[in-house]
């Protein structure tokens, strides 16, 4: 009875379902595991409470930076002094963080503040050695697959949020070199 084809089938038939439960089981349990880790990312992020965005905000100014579609008109305007780089950061921080952020979840970590007070240090003045930097104050955005020192590189990975990089890519020691104030990721 026990070689009977039928009894066979109903055997490993019992067999796959039993394992099809376990593994469905399991795979939800890591499905919500991985959508807490998500969840707790991203409030980490969005509960942030940016201090340079109580500034207010000057409509003409941010339109006319948002404009400025080439890098080097961008710094040629700083140069010039007819833009400052705290309003140039304010501006694009201000759009990420709209846009970004909050339109299509495109923006892991968020360097507004820290950005914002180097580009005003380099405004009040600038440090010896440095106005020859070819690109002195330039508000850049680093993907998220580039480690920088103090932010998660996840590559889009759950398991690798947390666990912040101890130092800069060779990219952004590079960008930091020429005078490149990271502001987003």
């Amino acid at each position: 009875m026990a070689d009977d084809p039928t009894s066979i089938y109903l055997f490993v038939s019992s067999v796959a379902l039993g394992l099809k439960i376990r593994c469905s089981t399991a795979s939800k349990v890591k499905r919500d595991r991985i959508s807490n880790i998500a969840a707790k990312k991203r409030h980490s992020r969005d509960s942030v409470n940016h201090q340079i965005f109580h500034k207010l905000i000057n409509v003409e100014l941010d339109q006319k930076i948002y404009a400025i579609h080439d890098s080097v008109d961008l710094l040629a305007q700083f140069n010039n002094g007819n833009l400052s780089r705290a309003d140039v950061v304010l501006a694009l921080s201000r759009r990420s963080c709209d846009i970004g952020r909050k339109e299509l979840n495109s923006v892991t970590e968020e360097l507004y503040d820290e950005a914002y007070l180097e580009a005003k240090s380099l405004d009040d003045e600038i440090p010896e050695g440095c106005a020859s930097l070819p690109m002195l104050g330039l508000p850049v955005s680093i993907k998220d697959c580039v480690h920088m020192k103090g932010c998660d590189s996840t590559l889009g990975a759950v398991a690798r949020c947390f666990k912040p990089a101890v130092e800069d890519a060779f990219l952004v020691q590079l960008l930091r070199r020429a005078g490149c104030i990271p502001f987003v990721r």
